[in-house]
């Protein structure tokens, strides 16, 4: 009894100094969900749509969406705006197809939107400012919603999500409809080349390599300035410590997969390496699996795969004039979710459970189930 007693007061002496930061500022902030089932529904679009900017690196946080959004327009301030529209219209189709009323309060519904918002300006040959490109951005922000929801329902008849598959799919069909002669909305992709840029030829440049890592992050959203990359990470640093960790090691073993395979230190400066394996060391390394060792092994090495399906995919799809996009990380993260393992450090967490990587493991670990029944 008396050292029950003091597992009591421990625990109760650590809630004191966590719960403040715990509560409302990490993970979902789930007091500000509270408080805002009352609320007018205007207020929890607002907080939806903040939700929804996070949400496509799995940042279910209004203030690091709030914190992505300033770094959005510290990138360029058409895209930011596209994005912004995407978004909206994403949301607003859910709410007139009547959609998941939680969809829409966590955002997960229109961040699809976001990014089709944001990619398509990237391809467009045209300036910024071109006012006919909001009618491609509403029309594909609108499909993606459609496909969100259907592929939703597909995939998860095998338990895995959709990812953001939809807006893959969605700016994929927007290139290969339109293309370079298009009259009113010319697009172009980069062309694979043979050109080889020699790594020998000078040094390597660490502190590149280093704000490759942060622009890495930015390319999530289609964004190659350092500064947003830098606001975008200390985003996720907010939400999730967890989820920070993978974004810089993914990020970094995307570029280190790049130079092991001499790819052009142009795309290494740029971060063009870093998206795809960032996304899956993320997704899943404490987000769909409970954070152990194992499921950072299996994240470490999802990032490698990641980069080299990208690497494959981006090559072939750029001959013919296309984006590779995030499909590899769709296609990578959906392999490693479908594995089956006997061991029990890899536990992946319920679709209808998943919130954040800090929350699922003092959930789900199996070491702390024991100590939280002892405890209570």
């Amino acid at each position: 009894m008396a050292e029950e007693g003091i597992v009591r007061r421990s625990v109760s002496s650590a809630d004191i100094q966590i719960n403040p930061l715990y509560k409302y500022v990490l993970g979902d902030i789930r007091p500000l969900t509270e408080w805002l089932q009352n609320k007018p529904f205007i207020v929890r679009f607002i907080v939806g749509c903040l939700r929804g900017l996070g949400q496509p690196i799995f940042l279910n946080n209004p203030i690091s969406g709030t914190v992505i959004l300033a770094a959005l327009f510290v990138q360029n301030q058409w895209q930011a705006i596209n994005g912004i529209l995407g978004l909206l219209t994403a949301m607003f189709t859910a709410l007139a197809l009547g959609l998941d009323k939680s969809g829409i309060e966590n955002g997960s519904v229109g961040f699809n939107g976001l990014l089709t918002g944001l990619h398509i300006p990237i391809f467009s040959i045209n300036e910024d400012w071109n006012g006919y490109l909001v009618f491609p951005v509403i029309l594909y922000a609108a499909f993606s919603t459609l496909l969100n929801s259907a592929l939703g329902n597909l995939c998860g008849q095998w338990t895995i999500p959709a990812f953001n598959l939809p807006f893959n799919i969605a700016v994929l069909l927007f290139v290969a409809g339109t293309g370079p002669t298009n009259i009113h909305f010319p697009t172009s992709v980069a062309q694979s080349t043979d050109e080889i840029e020699v790594w020998g030829t000078r040094a390597v440049d660490w502190l590149e390599v280093l704000q490759g890592i942060l622009r890495g992050v930015g390319q999530c959203y289609g964004c190659d300035n350092v500064i947003t990359g830098s606001l975008i990470t200390l985003a996720t640093l907010i939400c999730s410590p967890i989820l920070f960790l993978h974004a810089i090691v993914g990020s970094f073993i995307g570029i280190l997969t790049g130079m092991a395979f001499a790819a052009p230190p142009s795309q290494i400066y740029a971060g063009g390496w870093g998206p795809n394996s960032l996304l899956v060391c993320m997704s899943i390394g404490g987000f769909f699996y409970v954070f152990t060792w194992q499921s950072h092994l299996l994240a470490l090495f999802g990032a490698i795969s990641g980069s080299l399906v990208a690497a494959g995919l981006g090559r072939a799809l750029s001959d013919i004039g296309l984006p590779a996009l995030a499909f590899s990380f769709c296609f990578v993260a959906s392999m490693c979710l479908l594995v089956t393992s006997e061991s029990k450090g890899l536990r992946r967490v319920p679709l209808n459970e998943v919130s954040y990587p800090e929350e699922h493991r003092r959930k789900m670990k199996p070491s702390s189930i024991g100590a939280q029944g002892v405890i209570t």
